[in-house]
Order: C-alpha cells, then structure tokens, then sequence
C-alpha cells in the first residue's frame, strides 16, 4: 500500500561550488535538475544517484505513479545546490510532478558526505589535507616519478587535479585551491567543505 505524509523540513543545506549536474527531463514535460548523486527512486530498482538514470526508467511520484525519464544530460558548473533534512523520514517530493528523492546515498556511512553542502567532511581527510598544505603529504607518482593528476574519466570538473595519497588507501585530489577526496577509486568525489 503506497502513502505521502507531511513531515515538517528540519534543516535546508546549501552548498555553491563546482558540481556535475544532471538535468533529467521527464515525458510529464517537466525537467528537474540535481547534484550527480542525488538519489532518485527508480521503480522495481530502488534508489539510484541521478547519474546512474537512463531514458525508459519509471520514478516514482508522490501518489504512488510513476513518471518516464525521457532524457538525461550532464553539466559541470558552478551551482548553488540545496539539499533537505526532513523529520521521520529521509525521502522527499521534488518538482511540479513530486518524484520521489533521497536526502542522501541511500545507506547512510558514518562521516560520509550525506549530499551537497552537507557540512561533514571526515576528520582524517581534513587532517591530511592540512598535511598537504603543510608540505607533509604524499604525492601519488607516475611511473616517469612526476606527480599524477586526474585523468578527467569522471568528475570532469576535477580534470587535471593533483593527486595525493590519503588515509587508509583512499586518495586526496586539489584543483585550482579546491579538494576533494574519495574513498571508492574515484567512482564518488566528495568536495571538501570546512
């Protein structure tokens, strides 16, 4: 049995810095755009990041329908980007249409970054980070021994970012003065926010 109840918003997080965006239009007409792992409901699938979505899936909409995604495209930009934390609950309506979306990446990790602006960057990568600055930390290498920088395959807007190691085998990025870090062999970069 499929229901919507009201719950009142408890915080709204905003972050304004470079993300991949992903602007989803919908056979309803509307087009809604999102951070790249913003996680949608996907009918018979289950929460996916919006980068993940494919033209033909159904999302789920506010009373139990669902509406098609009729295309899908990628920007990286400078954005300001909000993000909710809602009582008794994680998920929320989004758009004209209300499709169902996620506060977050579905199972939530402690320390993990639980949507943009979300202001809980790990304390070990801050601290290495700070290494960093400080001339104490460890670059990753290229075999020639210069400093390997992102090859751009994803996360484009990181593109020629220098590469550090960080703690426990995960990896340190810095572009331009920004950083990010990831902890899954670059399938999420996750900004820094201090």
């Amino acid at each position: 049995m499929w229901f919507s109840t009201y719950q009142p918003v408890m915080a709204v997080i905003q972050g304004e810095q470079r993300y991949q965006i992903i602007k989803i239009t919908l056979d309803s007409g509307e087009s809604i755009e999102t951070t790249a792992e913003h996680p949608f409901y996907i009918k018979g699938k289950g929460w996916n990041p919006a980068n993940s979505l494919k033209v033909g899936q159904a999302l789920l909409l506010h009373n139990g329908t669902t509406v098609v995604v009729k295309e899908v495209d990628t920007s990286v930009r400078v954005e300001k980007v909000y993000n909710l934390t809602v009582a008794n609950t994680h998920n929320y309506f989004v758009g004209g249409d209300g499709v169902l979306v996620h506060n977050g990446k579905g199972k939530k990790k402690k320390g993990s970054n639980c949507g943009p602006g979300a202001n809980n960057t790990p304390k070990k990568y801050q601290q290495e980070k700070e290494k960093i600055r400080n001339g104490q930390g460890t670059p990753r290498l290229n075999d020639d021994g210069s400093q390997k920088q992102w090859e751009g395959r994803t996360y484009q807007g990181w593109k020629d970012g220098y590469e550090w190691k960080g703690p426990d085998g995960t990896r340190i990025i810095e572009k331009d003065g920004k950083w990010g870090w990831s902890d899954n062999h670059w399938e999420k970069i996750h900004p820094f926010i201090d």
